[in-house]
């Protein structure tokens, strides 16, 4: 009994540690997207969403003249406080897909502690598996 909850438990750590390094690898990916973004200034329609959350309609004209819209973008609580000073927020959208955008003062960036505790929970359950299948041998 205590080895299938010990070969659960370090699958199940393995998976975790995968996800979170495919996380690591998209933010990473975004963040040099980002590096040629274009910054501009975006009208917010701000509603209240599920929980404390906060979403909103974002419009913005793109360098070429085209109007964006994107619906439904979550917005930070940091952000929406803003709001209540100026009308228009800063984004940054991507030149060859204008529907993808991050706040200016607010983004999810990769960071390095990231990748560590990923690496070392899939480095663990790896670990673990191969004693537990070693000890039934």
């Amino acid at each position: 009994m205590i080895g299938r909850y010990a070969r659960n438990l370090s699958v199940g750590l393995i998976l975790i540690g995968l996800v979170g390094l495919y996380e690591y690898v998209q933010k990473v990916r975004d963040d040099r997207a980002f590096m040629r973004a274009i910054t501009v200034s975006a009208t917010p329609e701000v509603k209240p969403a599920k929980g404390q959350s906060y979403s909103g309609d974002l419009v913005f004209r793109t360098e070429s003249g085209e109007t964006v819209t994107i619906a439904a973008k979550q917005v930070p609580t940091s952000i929406r406080d803003s709001f209540r000073f100026v009308k228009d927020v800063q984004i940054q959208y991507l030149p060859q897909a204008p529907s993808k955008v991050r706040f200016v003062d607010w983004s999810v960036k990769a960071e390095s502690k990231d990748l560590a505790v990923s690496a070392l929970l899939f480095g663990v359950g790896v670990l673990a598996f191969a004693i537990l299948r070693k000890s039934r041998e």
